[in-house]
Order: structure tokens, then C-alpha cells, then sequence
């Protein structure tokens, strides 16, 4: 497996939202497993006492701070990087064309990092418009 930077996702995230044609960058999970994955842990919070405190007392919380959803996601396979990116795309262009460019910027900065090799990327258009 490959060894990935920690910033990769962000990285991309950002150079992906600069693609000419790219109005959003959503979620890279469906989501709805964002929404199970956040009232689970936000039940599991809530039920778990604290140091000196007891189930449902988040004092020494962050205090319900909202955790965005992650827009890239990045895997390490045994062939290289997986990269994962839902985008919503301008109606003024072709979003086969706006997906090509988000394509080349992605494989463009993993080849530039070292990590072009075997990568894997999938560029999906959740919204036109």
C-alpha cells in the first residue's frame, strides 16, 4: 500500500474547486451513511459519561461543532490511489469536458507528487445546473 500525505484530500479538494466549470464539490460518501455516521457518533457522545461527569453532559465537549463532510476521498490500494470526487458542474459547458479537466488537475498533481503511478480516479457529476 501506499503511503499517503495527510493533506492529499484537502489538497485536492481545493485544486478541484479552481476547475473552470465546477460550481460544488459534495460529499465523496452518499449521503446518507454522513448523516447515519454523524448520529451515531452524536448518540454514542451523548450516551458515553465524561470524566467526572455522566451520559450527556458535553461540558468538556467542543460543543456540537459541525464536521464537514469529507469532498475527496482518497484511498491507498494495493495498485497505487484511489480518488473519489462528486462534483456540480455549471450548465453553460459540457460536463463531460468539466469532468476531463478535474480528471487531468487530479492525475496532474498526484504524478507531480510522486503518486500518479497506478492511480485510480473517478470524477462523478451530481448536479448540472
Amino acid at each position: 500500500m501506499t503511503t499517503l500525505p495527510s493533506d492529499l484530500a484537502a489538497d485536492l479538494a481545493v485544486i478541484v474547486g479552481t476547475v473552470p466549470g465546477v460550481q460544488v464539490l459534495y460529499s465523496a460518501r452518499p449521503v446518507l451513511l454522513d448523516s447515519a455516521a454523524a448520529v451515531v457518533g452524536k448518540t454514542v457522545e451523548f450516551l458515553t459519561p465524561t470524566v467526572g461527569g455522566t451520559a450527556g453532559d458535553s461540558s468538556d465537549a467542543a460543543g456540537g461543532d459541525i464536521v464537514l463532510p469529507q469532498t475527496v476521498r482518497v484511498e491507498s490500494t494495493d495498485d497505487g490511489v484511489d480518488v473519489n470526487v462528486r462534483i456540480g458542474v455549471s450548465d453553460h459547458e459540457s460536463a463531460a469536458d468539466v469532468c476531463r479537466r478535474v480528471h487531468d488537475e487530479i492525475s496532474q498533481h498526484l504524478l507531480h507528487s510522486g503518486l500518479g503511478e497506478g492511480a485510480a480516479i473517478t470524477v462523478s457529476v451530481a448536479r448540472i445546473g
